[in-house]
């Protein structure tokens, strides 16, 4: 895996450590393999909306931004949204330097910087400014919980004055009252600069060390916000035929290890399990050891919690109906008074694959199916009956009574 910041000249990683190079000079066709790639020069915003529908969601953060913008979206409060745009005429010049059916993930910069201060446990409860300390200028960014500034370059030769300024821009965009920023940086010269210069406290000043951030950032590996271009979905359909072809023998192993883990464990963690399936394509041997693992005490409790005759046949039924192309994100289940199982399920395609609701309705022909989100990422919702006596019914009567339970 390769490791790219993407400014005004690239640093990139290869196996001899960091390099630079002007965008003119790279020559990256000579790395091998994939790409996680940071760029800097993005453009956030923040929207509101209590929609679910994901198709509403990226409406609204399509129009966040002007039509030449390529966009990604994350959630980080109730009902509130925060996007990333990158211009087309930027993504251009990524096609010139880079094989886009090469890129593996493209990230805003904030993103890969956030990720890093989480890994080191540095909050960002308060206003926090995080210097980047680069070899041709410092790069001032704002973190407030999971919010984030744009990325302003300043120059090492007019710091003291492009810093103060910096801070005045943001506080008057954000419409905020004077604060006192807290300051984060990888260059004990620039603490020390703040200090003496009297900018910042030394009490409000904390130093890393971590020469590139946000390369740190990006090692920590697949996160829920990234640019999509159409290169990298071509890239992992061809992925996904040739594990087809390559792997059936191992899937089907997994599924069935899967199949007997749940009779004899009964309900799970799916998050867990979908990415340890996903790896158990990859690895066969190694997955069937970590899958083995993921399922050891995960049911515990919630088997205890669910000691009906027929909840665990119920569960059998419904699972052994989801096609293998969906990974299963969340799965809760309500019982009513006449014993009816209600079983709401979120799932999402495997990337690569396409499936719409109609196929999942002629699957479920009972079942209430509609498009929703979970943990802000679009998802498929199925809302399936089971009655006492093993009968599937309509799912569609229990949408009130499921949501006024897992309110409850």
């Amino acid at each position: 895996m390769n490791y790219l910041i993407w400014k005004n000249n690239i640093l990139y990683t290869t196996p001899k450590g960091e390099r630079i190079a002007s965008i003119e000079d790279a020559h990256l066709e000579e790395l091998k393999g994939l790409f996680q790639i940071a760029v800097v020069k993005t453009t956030p915003r923040v929207f509101e909306s209590d929609s679910t529908d994901p198709e509403e969601l990226e409406r609204i953060a399509l129009q966040s931004l002007p039509e030449d913008y390529r966009v990604c979206y994350e959630k980080i409060e109730k009902n509130l949204y925060q996007v990333f745009g990158i211009e087309e005429i930027l993504l251009g010049r990524f096609r010139e330097v880079v094989n886009p059916e090469r890129i593996d993930s493209l990230i805003p910069y904030q993103a890969a910087i956030r990720d890093y201060l989480e890994k080191k446990n540095i909050p960002t409860e308060e206003y926090t400014i995080f210097l980047d300390n680069t070899k041709d200028a410092v790069l001032f960014s704002v973190f407030h919980l999971k919010r984030v500034s744009p990325v302003r370059s300043l120059s090492r030769e007019t710091f003291a004055r492009e810093f103060a300024a910096a801070q005045e821009d943001f506080i008057s965009t954000e419409k905020l009252p004077s604060i006192k920023f807290k300051v984060i940086t990888n260059s004990e010269e620039l603490k020390d600069k703040l200090i003496k210069e009297g900018t910042a406290p030394e009490e409000a000043i904390t130093s890393i060390k971590a020469l590139y951030p946000a390369i740190e950032g990006l090692k920590i590996g697949k996160r829920e916000i990234e640019f999509i271009l159409p290169e990298q979905i071509i890239r992992k359909q061809k992925e996904v035929k040739r594990r087809q072809g390559l792997r059936f023998t191992a899937i089907t192993g997994a599924v069935a290890i899967v199949s007997i883990l749940f009779l004899s464990q009964g309900y799970y963690s799916y998050h867990k399990t979908k990415r340890a399936i996903a790896r158990l394509e990859m690895e066969k041997i190694t997955q069937e050891n970590l899958l083995e693992k993921a399922f050891q005490g995960a049911y515990q409790e919630i088997v205890r919690q669910q000691q009906n005759r027929h909840s665990v046949p119920a569960l059998e039924k419904f699972f052994k109906y989801v096609p293998i192309g969906f990974n299963i994100r969340k799965v809760n289940l309500i019982r009513d008074k006449g014993g009816t199982v209600i079983i709401c399920a979120y799932v999402q395609t495997k990337k690569g694959l396409f499936f719409s609701t109609e196929s999942l309705k002629e699957i479920f022909p009972t079942a209430l199916i509609e498009n929703s989100s979970i943990e802000g990422s679009p998802a498929i919702r199925i809302i399936y009956g089971i009655a006492k006596n093993g009968e599937e019914v309509s799912g569609s009567p229990f949408r009130d009574r499921w949501e006024a339970g897992a309110k409850k």
